[in-house]
């Protein structure tokens, strides 16, 4: 099993995940995506080819910092080998905590357009700022995976790194 985080937390390095799954797929390799700060509104790993995409439903899908879930989301044979472990750990959700998910996610596409101009609106400033060093957000020419990011994304998100100068 090969997996992955992209972009990942907190230094925003993003991984190409096609290159990765294409030579999974040679080897006869899984591959699993943890989605989480991209989340499914900005990028898709499933359509490049991951096997296997987790998802945290407490940040993003939520919305309201008010439940904790996640989500496990592959082909049905895959799900049918992980379905034993899900009954064992007892992993579903109350019927509060599923409410609370289903209301996050019918605002999730609006409040994830204004997370991503916020996040680039954001990166921007601090990259202009006089007493910052650097600043690691995908959405910017500068990051080192800028083309990479823009190919596989279609949005870059809320969360921004930066360095400061001096101490």
């Amino acid at each position: 099993l090969i997996t992955l985080e992209t972009p990942s937390n907190p230094m925003l390095a993003i991984t190409d995940i096609e290159a990765i799954t294409k030579v999974a797929k040679e080897k006869g390799i899984l591959t699993l995506a943890d989605n989480t700060l991209a989340t499914p509104f900005n990028q898709q790993p499933h359509a490049l080819g991951v096997d296997i995409v987790v998802q945290s439903a407490t940040k993003y899908l939520g919305g309201h910092h008010d439940l904790t879930a996640g989500a496990v989301c592959t082909s049905k044979e895959l799900a049918a080998k992980i379905w034993k472990t899900h009954i064992t750990l007892g992993s579903v959700l109350s019927p509060m905590d599923s409410f609370l998910l289903l209301r996050g996610l019918r605002t999730f596409p609006m409040r994830m357009n204004r997370v991503n101009q916020n996040g680039q609106a954001l990166a921007e400033m601090l990259a202009a700022h006089p007493k910052v060093a650097k600043v690691l957000y995908p959405g910017l020419p500068s990051h080192p995976q800028h083309e990479l990011a823009k190919r596989q994304m279609k949005g870059f998100g809320g969360i921004v790194s930066f360095m400061v100068k001096g101490d």
